[in-house]
Order: structure tokens, then C-alpha cells, then sequence
């Protein structure tokens, strides 16, 4: 079983390259129409968002985690569960996960990513082109002429309005995501996603690439059972 995940690996690793490679040539593409793109090393406001992730990327990351970081993602993931647990909806998860929580557990505190190599395809996919600061916005708390004024500042052809990060990334990252849910479902019947800490946090306690290969009802199961099949943290693809 080990070998299956060992593929798997490789071809999360092999997407990445190929996804990296695509954004090289695009950046230098929008440099050239004089395209502005926010992004720098240090620039972390966009970890303040939710981190998702494939199984397969999870496994990825959590292979090179130190102590230190995954005492980090343990204690975020535990706030996640009970954040999960309280909250009345997706909006509202998501508006407790970003106030109580925080930014990303794999944050330094140089504010770049601990774990840039293997960073998820979903942080990859993120370019802003607005300045950084738009994206620790929370625009539920925005009035709504500051709305309208920020999304008639964004060019409709060039991002995945409403937001001002870029498109064509986020196509491309989702039709990889896609690509490592179908090989779980062609292995197993079902692919596996969620909130990246929550997926590190689980393989640890329980040993989740081992409880996937039997099956969705009994993945589902043995994580009901320790507390932890909850909402807006673990998506299943079949339900």
C-alpha cells in the first residue's frame, strides 16, 4: 500500500513542477502587458486564508515537518475542530477560523512559508493583483460603497472575480487538484480533501493512508469514532 502513496507522491510532485513551470511563463507574459503582480517573499496576508489541500499534497508536507511545526498544526488543528464543531455555518467557520486562529500554523515568523517546496497547489495558485493588503481584508466587515469601489478596480478578463487574484492559476491548480482526486477514486472509490493542518493532524493521530485504502464507510467511521468526521474540515468526494 505504501507504493500506491509513493505514485501518488510522484505525481503530485511531477504536477507541481509542471504548475510552477506554467507560472514562470505566464508572470513573465503579464511583466511584458505591464501587469502588476503583488506577490513577494515575506508577503504572507494570503495565509490568513483557508490553506486546503489534497490527501496526497497533505502526505507530502507532513513528510517533512519538524517537531516543532507539527506541535503547531496540532494545536490549530484542535481549534479547527472546535471551531467546526460551534459554527453555524460555512461563512461562519470560515470568519471564527480567520479571528481565532489565525494565519497558517506553517507560517515563520518572517512571515514565509515553512514549507514552500511542498506548499500545496492552492497556495501556489494564488497571485495578487491588488497590493497585499487586500488580502487580509475581511470584506464582510467592508461597507458596501468600499465593495463596489474594489471590485470596479478589477479587470474581469484577467482574475476570478471577485477577488483580484489571478485566473488562469487558479483554472490550471484546480484541474490538477481534480487530476489527484480522480487517481484516489480510481485506487479507492472516493478522494479525500480539506483543510491542509486538519489533514497533517489527522494522519498523525490517525493514521489516515491507512484507513483510506478500506474504504470510504470505514474512513468515515474510524474518524466518527475518535471525533473527527466533522464539517467544513474533511470533504469526501464520493459523499
Amino acid at each position: 500500500m505504501q507504493d500506491i502513496w509513493q505514485e501518488l507522491n510522484r505525481q503530485i510532485l511531477a504536477g507541481q513542477d509542471f504548475f510552477d513551470d506554467q507560472c514562470r511563463s505566464l508572470l513573465v507574459a503579464l511583466r511584458e502587458q505591464s501587469v502588476t503582480i503583488y506577490c513577494k517573499a515575506g508577503c504572507s496576508n494570503c495565509c490568513t486564508l483557508m490553506v486546503n489541500a489534497t490527501f496526497p499534497e497533505a502526505l507530502l508536507v507532513g513528510a517533512v515537518l519538524a517537531p516543532e511545526q507539527f506541535d503547531a498544526v496540532a494545536a490549530h488543528a484542535e481549534g479547527l475542530a472546535r471551531i467546526a464543531c460551534d459554527a453555524r455555518d460555512f461563512k461562519d467557520y470560515l470568519r471564527r477560523r480567520r479571528r481565532d486562529l489565525g494565519p497558517c500554523p506553517l507560517l515563520n515568523a518572517d512571515g514565509r512559508c515553512g514549507v514552500y517546496a511542498v506548499r500545496p497547489i492552492a497556495c501556489r495558485a494564488l497571485f495578487a493583483t491588488r497590493n497585499s493588503a487586500w488580502c487580509a481584508v475581511d470584506f464582510g466587515t467592508l461597507h458596501s460603497a468600499e465593495k463596489e469601489a474594489f471590485m470596479s478596480s478589477l479587470d474581469p478578463s484577467l482574475v476570478a472575480f471577485p477577488t483580484h487574484y489571478l485566473a488562469a492559476t487558479q483554472a490550471l491548480g484546480q484541474q490538477l487538484e481534480a487530476r489527484a482526486a480522480a487517481a484516489m477514486v480510481s485506487r479507492w472509490g472516493f478522494s479525500l480533501n480539506g483543510s491542509l493542518a486538519f489533514l497533517l493532524f489527522l494522519e498523525q493521530r490517525c493514521r489516515l493512508s491507512a484507513l483510506i485504502p478500506q474504504g470510504l464507510a470505514a474512513t468515515r467511521q474510524a474518524l466518527a469514532a475518535a471525533g473527527y468526521d466533522l464539517p467544513f474540515v474533511v470533504n469526501y468526494d464520493p459523499i
